[in-house]
């Protein structure tokens, strides 16, 4: 990994030999680049140049709501609410980190307008990383693809349309939440009638009559009956809450529960990690300072992360096995097919990762708006 002072003395190194200033100023008066762009496009922006003190309070407002910086996204509404501009983004993808900016242009200019710039960008990515070849996560196939400007209200508009897996999703959901309701509601029936019966049962310890208590059904006896009682209780908030949080190993294997308890552990430390790793490619506001994040003693969160994952997946597997002896010392050796050990861990694992992968696909990719919402289904949900 390079260091830090490595990566000051290339900046150092590309200033020296690349004048920006003059690379935008040969840019700004290549006429190649603005004969690509719309007739209606170049128009405006030539009576914004020309006529400066007419389109003064026009230009002042796509100023204000513009970016100035890099990843600053400007007021994305405010600039959608004028009648007279259109929200641009541009994107920067291949890096580690993501690159933004937001502008507010005359809405006579589409992100169509902006290919001509791509190609110049392309040119000076590929100068600039002549600098820093041993930079590895850097190095990047540079492309026009690398460099699209979108229209992100149409863009976002495109990606929330709704459609038929959208409907599905909400449907299977809503029916997934309707069970749980159902479910916690049939709990709370069982609980009560389990209370009364306890409460029955203690009024009429002290009486001389005990016949009417042992005849009635015991606290114990109150379970779920049926294929479709059972199919409510397995959707029961508490039971299942009740299961997640406290142990429920026997007395012979409750020792075992402290490795369930590292394996908690072990899966919050992956979790953390990838949610370092993706806020990265967002518009951080400050990116510079991922050199100085790299350099410090949580950064080791996630590089740490993939060893994570091998300690969970071990401690997976030795769980699995014990309890698979456990089972056939339980049957004098005899244990099930291998098959059917392999069809159990899939349904277990299998239907809540699906359910996982459809709602942030269908659901999630059409529960917001933005500047670069629209970066989340086609960069994430696989648009």
């Amino acid at each position: 990994m390079v260091c830090g002072s490595q990566i000051d003395e290339k900046i150092a190194e590309l200033t020296q030999h690349f004048d920006l200033k003059q690379y935008v100023t040969n840019l700004v008066e290549d006429k190649t680049a603005t004969s690509q762009m719309n007739s209606e496009c170049v128009q405006k922006l030539s009576q914004y140049v020309n006529n400066f003190e007419t389109y003064q309070t026009e230009i002042a407002m796509l100023l204000l709501y513009s970016g100035r910086d890099i990843n600053d996204l400007g007021r994305y509404r405010d600039c959608n609410d004028l009648d007279y501009s259109r929200y641009i983004s541009f994107t920067v993808k291949g890096l580690p980190i993501g690159i933004y900016l937001g502008m507010c242009l005359p809405k006579e200019c589409t992100a169509d307008d902006f290919k001509p710039v791509s190609q110049q960008l392309v040119g000076v990515a590929k100068y600039i990383e002549n600098y820093i070849p041993d930079v590895g996560m850097l190095k990047v196939d540079w492309t026009e693809e690398n460099f699209k400007f979108y229209d992100s209200k149409a863009k976002n508009a495109e990606n929330t349309k709704v459609t038929a897996g959208f409907i599905v999703a909400v449907s299977f959901f809503s029916f997934f939440i309707i069970c749980c309701i159902l479910g916690s509601l049939f709990e709370c029936r069982l609980n009560r009638i389990k209370q009364k019966l306890q409460e029955r049962s203690m009024s009429s310890e002290g009486t001389l009559d005990d016949t009417n208590a042992e005849t009635g059904p015991s606290p114990a006896d109150i379970k779920p009956r049926g294929a479709f009682q059972k199919f409510l209780f397995a959707f029961a908030v508490g039971n299942n809450s009740r299961r997640l949080i406290f142990g429920r190993g026997e007395n012979t294997d409750k020792e075992l529960e402290i490795l369930n308890g590292i394996r908690v552990f072990a899966i919050t430390f992956v979790i953390i990690g990838h949610t370092m790793l993706y806020s990265l490619r967002g518009p951080v506001s400050n990116p510079a300072e991922f050199l100085v994040w790299i350099q410090d003693i949580s950064f080791t969160i996630m590089l740490a992360s993939p060893y994570v994952v091998d300690i969970f997946f071990w401690l997976s597997g030795f769980l699995g096995c014990y309890l698979m002896l456990e089972l056939m010392k339980k049957k004098g050796g005899r244990s099930q097919p291998y098959h059917f050990i392999l069809l159990h861990r899939y349904l277990r694992i299998a239907p809540l990762y699906m359910a996982t992968l459809f709602f942030f696909w269908q659901i999630m990719s059409m529960a917001g708006n933005g500047p670069v919402f629209y970066s989340y289904k086609d960069d994430y949900a696989g648009a």
